[in-house]
This record gives C-alpha cells, structure tokens and sequence, in this order.
C-alpha cells in the first residue's frame, strides 16, 4: 500500500506541475496533464486487474470503483491530448454516477459503524463522504446540466472546509479504546476517496479562483484560444450533424493547416 501511495503522491505532483506550466501559457502543460492522466488509468487499470485475479472473492463494489476511476482516468486523458471520440463525456458523466453510488454505500456503512462507537467522528465521516459524492455529481452535472455545476462545486467545497475545520477542532478522535487523527481513520478506509478530494478540491479551487480572474486559464498553442472557450462553453446542444462546436472547429483548423503546409 505504501509503494501505490508513492506513485499517487508523484502523480499528483506532476499533475500540479502540468496546471501551472499550462497557466504559464507552455504548451507542454497539457501534455504533462494528459500523461498523468494516463497511467492514473494504467495504475487503477492494473489494481482491477489484480482483485478479478484473485482467488478468493472479490468485492464488486471495489471492482466498480476502480472500473470507474480507470474509465475516468483514461477520459480526462484523451481530452488533455484533445482527442474526441464519441460519447467521451456520456462515459465521463455515467462514471462519475456509479463511482458517486459506491461512495455513497461506503459513507453509510462507515456511519452505521462508527455511530455506535464515536458519534462526532461519525458525522465527520458523513460529511468527508458527503463533499466527495458532490463532487462527483458536479463532473456529471456538467454533461447533463451544465447550469447546475457551479452549485454543485460550491456546495461539494464548502462541505470540504467544514471537514477541513472539524478535523482541526478534533485532532485526535477515540475509537475501539485508540485515540487517532481524524485522517488516521480515514487511511484505514483503504479506499480511493483521498486521492479524489486532494484532485477535486485542486480542481474547484481552480475553476474558481480562474472565474474571478485571480489566477490565468490553462494554455495550449496547439490550437487558437476560440476552441477552447468553445471546449469550456455549454456542449450540451449536438448540431445538426451530431458533432460538439468545437469538434467541427478542430478539424476544419486541422484541414485548413494541411492545406496550406502549416503543420
């Protein structure tokens, strides 16, 4: 467990990297964003791989999870390299559903545990898992209902602040007759929802601080700056020959490089 949490934390290092040379108008950020991307999926890849090879029997809800985190994974990393195959955001947003329904059955068996046992850590839990669900909902929101994906963040980080805050006021909680962290129990969940928050809570704290100008959008010099206002505005509506705005501006900008020799 300590090796997988290794290349999670140097991941997610390269993943911070990628933001800032990529807001640093270096085009390589989204390279280095989709690379990590992509052996996040290999990585969860592998772990499912591994639990179905296993002898004795697997649970299907860990299954699910790393299915969806792979899934996920994988998605984010083709629409880094801005690669666009059909339906990549309908599988990002079903993803995002069922990896939020296996949170959710997670978050009422550590409640039902744990109310018994300490009843403050168990709402602390509830409201970890809470922020973690939402989350996930505002990734599908933005697919289904664009419109709503900005409440859905801001409720999911204020969710994370009150835990961030609770976690300080109670530093060290009892359970089972042993005093520990608050993040202490949550290592012992052995489960993915910390790699998520620490990513998601970057994600939103981005979104946001971009949406009132006080950090500067990420970068390519792949393409001109109107595709990716075009890659950020509501897709939700198909035209008429069933392809998102700034897939038709892709390859006709594509087209018009060969055409002239400009590649």
């Amino acid at each position: 467990m300590k090796k997988i949490n290794i290349v999670y934390y140097l991941l997610f290092m390269l993943l911070i990297l990628g933001a800032f040379a990529a807001m640093a108008q270096n085009g390589y950020g989204f390279d280095i964003i989709g690379f990590v991307c992509l052996v996040f999926g290999i990585v969860f890849l592998i772990r499912l791989v591994r639990l179905s090879g296993k002898g004795k029997k697997t649970d299907v809800w860990v299954m699910l999870e790393f299915c969806c985190l792979s899934a996920m994974a994988f998605g984010f990393a083709l629409k880094s390299f801005h690669i666009y195959v059909a339906f990549l955001d309908r599988m990002l947003a079903i993803s995002s559903l069922f990896l939020a329904l296996v949170f959710a059955k997670r978050m009422i068996e550590h409640f039902a545990d744990l109310k018994g046992k300490n009843t403050r850590l168990s709402y602390i839990i509830l409201i970890y898992y809470s922020s973690l669900i939402v989350f996930l909902l505002a990734i599908a929101s933005t697919i289904f209902f664009p419109a709503f994906s900005v409440y859905f963040e801001t409720v999911a980080f204020l969710l994370m602040l009150v835990f961030v805050v609770c976690s300080f006021m109670y530093k060290r909680v009892m359970v089972d007759g042993t005093s520990l962290p608050v993040l202490d129990h949550l290592r012992a969940f052995r489960d993915s929802s910390m790699l998520l928050v620490c990513i998601f809570t970057i994600m939103v704290l981005y979104t946001g601080l971009t949406r009132v100008g006080l950090l500067p959008t990420m970068y390519s010099d792949d393409f001109p700056q109107a595709y990716f206002r075009m890659v950020n505005a509501d897709n939700s509506k198909k035209e008429t020959n069933g392809k998102y705005k700034h897939q038709e501006f892709k390859e006709q900008y594509e087209a018009f490089l060969k055409k002239n020799n400009l590649e």
